[in-house]
């Protein structure tokens, strides 16, 4: 009977979100497009579905205080390129990215270029998820850029991301024909589980994609990596879940608030836990 109700209610809510879309959608509230960056919605598949019943669009490059350096530098056509992109809450002034840099830097004769979108990863939530499609599509409009005016091979790119990350890879993947490889580090799972793949990151948004779950316990109990198999290859440390030397997430949003004071839930906030790589 209990069943019988919760579907009565799953297929009325649905139904209420359909008319609502088409009421949204007829006064082109559900629809955004920004110049080079081309259009978003809000609609289904990316919102007012099963999995993402709220959804919001994303701020455009301005709102989210995006800017381009059109000045490589040190960059190297001749040599892969790594681009680093961290998640929610996260932004490349963690020290972990920077060791990931110098990692990759020692381990390899490379590019590595740091993306930070830590104007746009905050709360809420919804926003947050909305913004990582006009990041990676900013991603994608300066690959496809060093591809187009220096004769470079998609091939030789790698994108490496963490959480809410994961997504603005695939967003940039998806636009980037041929993209070497994506590597997802604890792909979010929040509005990403069990959606199209046009919204997640998949295997078709480059030649390789991997995946390293560590931490896919399901949301309630803290836990906001997916456990799905979303690449060409998953790995799950320790079975995805709980990590030795890892704080709990509860225990990283506490130390965050104790040691911010007032909270500003418009802000990029350090989330940082003390987790040593090498014991997982």
């Amino acid at each position: 009977m209990y069943q019988s109700i919760l579907l009565l209610v799953v297929i009325l809510t649905l139904y209420a979100a359909t008319i609502a879309a088409n009421s949204l959608e007829g006064r082109g509230l559900m629809n955004v497009c920004y110049d080079e960056y081309g259009c978003f919605t809000s609609g289904p598949p990316f919102g007012l579905t099963l999995h993402r019943p709220i959804a919001l669009l994303p701020d455009s490059d301005k709102g989210q205080a995006i800017s381009r350096h059109t000045t490589l530098g040190t960059w190297d056509r001749t040599k892969a390129t790594k681009i680093l992109v961290h998640g929610f809450l996260d932004s490349i002034n963690s020290t972990w990215w920077p060791e990931m840099k110098d990692a990759f830097l020692q381990a390899e004769d490379c590019n590595v270029i740091l993306t930070d979108w830590s104007r746009a990863n905050y709360f809420p939530y919804t926003k947050a998820t909305a913004n990582a499609q006009v990041v990676g599509a900013d991603i994608a409009l300066l690959v496809n850029k060093m591809i187009k005016e220096h004769g470079v091979n998609p091939a030789d790119f790698h994108i490496v991301a963490h959480s809410l990350g994961a997504a603005v890879a695939g967003y940039a993947g998806h636009r980037i024909s041929g993209l070497g490889r994506i590597t997802g580090l604890d792909p979010a799972s929040p509005f990403f589980e069990n959606t199209d793949p046009i919204v997640r990151l998949d295997p078709s948004d480059a030649k390789f994609v991997d995946i390293i779950h560590t931490d896919g316990s399901p949301t309630l109990l803290l836990g906001f990596g997916t456990l799905t198999q979303v690449g060409d290859v998953d790995f799950y440390p320790n079975g995805g879940m709980n990590q030795r030397s890892c704080d709990k997430t509860s225990a990283k949003l506490i130390h965050a608030i104790l040691n911010l004071g007032p909270l500003d839930i418009f802000g990029p906030m350090d989330i940082q836990g003390e987790c040593n790589m090498y014991n997982v």
